[in-house]
């Protein structure tokens, strides 16, 4: 997925694990809503998900991609 920032003039390119988180970060979800839908989806990768959320969120947060309430 690639996301298109107007203000910045830029493209951030998103794997697919970040453009899951992405496009549940829907403004409605906590991170551990969007942590626990994550699990239930895909429980073979239980234990690596809440990280990878965590770092995700935080990346997109620090690109201004993301603002956190």
């Amino acid at each position: 997925m690639l996301i298109y920032d107007m203000v910045d003039t830029r493209a951030v390119y998103l794997n697919d694990v970040a453009a899951l988180v992405w496009r549940l970060c829907d403004g409605r979800r906590t991170v551990g809503e969007v942590v626990v839908l994550l699990v239930e989806a895909y429980p073979e990768a239980a234990e690596r998900i809440e990280p990878e959320v965590h770092e995700t969120i935080r990346s997109l947060a620090d690109l201004g991609m993301l603002e956190l309430i």
